[in-house]
């Protein structure tokens, strides 16, 4: 059980415990889940109720129970690499052809699969009986997008994040690999503010026509621009290196909509190369060639400032060499 301790100082004297927490960003869940425990909150080293008021020089533990029955998720022994880890939460660097929860198509091969074992390894049965694993993915990646994605490990992480992520405060960085010819060259910047919206079922067959997008679960959630019906996104681009035909670019988004870059760069006319949805007919790699290589953003606990970074993966750069 993860053991929180809040040194109370000058600002917080006179309150309760209960609005010291939520200024914490301590869901309303969470408080509630914490009321309805015996001794999650202790005061000075006794166990109190969150009307208790606090001091400067106090001390505040709170002890953080698992509220919620552990994840249904079949452990797998499949190698992750893990980039940062706390008490709080996990980064990975997800590899290509993982998606992040297990389906019908991709049972034993999830990201949740690869921690459900990487939790549970060392353990006895007992323990890991004990060791509920609940599976909380704060920033969800596609299948065969490679990079960062944060796992809180508690109620309190996974609720402080995913406000970070409501807000836009969860700065994230993007590389991919677009088309380009010598007429039809990408502007070295640029911002694209375009709505995306679902396109109709109809669409979303034609587009997987090819053969690729429709063996790859694509139906039904091909997204394009849409002014009319289309929520707003926004995508800022930065031409970082060229290679015959091809550009890399880094991104930055101000939304985070469903594909918004394989969409966003398709609309002005440079798709990324090996994107079955958006670019069909290029095949010069298996999957799409986008990485989240980077993440800016608070630390839900201490909050401090975390800024983690990947590098891009072998098979982009290996196109890049190559072309």
């Amino acid at each position: 059980m993860r053991k929180i301790r809040y040194d109370i100082t000058t600002e917080y004297e006179g309150m309760k415990i209960s609005r010291f927490l939520q200024l914490k960003g301590y869901s309303e869940k969470n408080l509630t889940v914490l009321r309805g425990r015996d001794e999650t909150i202790y005061l000075n080293g006794r166990p109190v109720h969150m009307n208790e008021t606090i001091c400067q020089g106090d001390a505040i533990e709170v002890y953080i129970p698992e509220e919620e029955e552990a994840t249904a998720v079949v452990p797998v022994n499949i190698p992750i690499d893990v980039v940062y880890e706390d008490e709080d939460i996990i980064v990975i660097n997800k590899p290509a052809n993982m998606p992040i929860h297990p389906s019908r198509m991709h049972q034993d091969n999830s990201l949740a699969n690869a921690l459900a074992y990487y939790y549970n390894k060392d353990l006895d049965d007992k323990d890991a009986v004990d060791n509920k694993f609940v599976f909380r993915c704060i920033n969800r990646l596609d299948r065969d997008t490679t990079g960062l994605t944060i796992v809180a490990k508690h109620m309190v992480s996974a609720a402080i994040l995913y406000n970070e992520m409501k807000r836009r405060d969860i700065r994230r960085t993007y590389y991919a690999i677009v088309e380009e010819t010598p007429d039809n060259r990408l502007t070295d910047s640029g911002t694209i503010d375009a709505p995306i919206g679902r396109v109709d079922g109809i669409e979303d067959v034609k587009m997987a026509e090819d053969g690729r997008g429709l063996n790859s679960g694509t139906r039904g959630i091909t997204r394009g621009v849409d002014f009319e019906k289309g929520q707003p996104a926004v995508t800022h681009y930065e031409v970082i290196d060229r290679v015959g035909d091809l550009a890399l670019v880094q991104l930055k988004l101000e939304t985070g909509r469903t594909h918004q870059i394989r969409v966003h760069m398709s609309y002005i006319g440079h798709p990324l190369i090996g994107d079955n949805i958006y670019n069909p007919r290029n095949s010069i790699m298996d999957r799409q060639a986008l990485h989240a290589g980077e993440l800016e953003f608070m630390h839900p606990i201490t909050g401090e400032k975390l800024i983690i970074k990947a590098d891009i993966p072998e098979d982009m750069r290996r196109v890049l060499n190559n072309n």
